[in-house]
């Protein structure tokens, strides 16, 4: 038996779609500090105006990174600056699925912009990382 249908929701535009796929590989060699996965080849322009929350979603193969690094989801209002979208994602357990955890949407990026993933290598030399996936999920 069916009960009564719920409350209408409001009228007008949906969240961001709730999922959004930055890299799907086996991994590379990250530099000393912060490096973009992907170069500017794998951006995404997301429209973020109704989104409330964030997340970042990492999947690790067999090789980490020393202590003290992270991957992070950024956006860029005006194709220059770049700002901090997610939280950090320690990237130092091999083999494991990893999230930053649900979190507001900054402040200022309730717009239309372009968000990359950036990697920090906080060892002292390159090292192998085996990135499996980076997702970045919306409500």
């Amino acid at each position: 038996m069916q009960g009564p249908a719920g409350p209408q929701g409001a009228p007008g535009t949906t969240a961001a779609p709730s999922d959004y796929s930055f890299y799907y590989g086996t991994g590379y060699k990250a530099s000393v500090g912060a490096v973009e996965v992907g170069g500017s080849f794998d951006r995404d322009q997301i429209d973020m105006s109704n989104a409330t929350s964030v997340r970042l979603v990492v999947t690790i193969g067999p090789s980490a990174l020393p202590s003290g690094s992270y991957a992070q989801a950024e956006y860029t209002p005006d194709g220059t600056n770049w700002f901090v979208l997610s939280a950090e994602v320690p990237v130092t357990t091999p083999n494991g699925l990893y999230s930053s955890g649900w979190q507001g949407l900054p402040t200022g990026a309730n717009d239309d912009s372009v968000v990359r993933i950036v990697v920090l290598n906080g060892g002292i030399a390159a090292e192998q990382i085996g990135l499996r996936q980076l997702r970045v999920r919306f409500k």
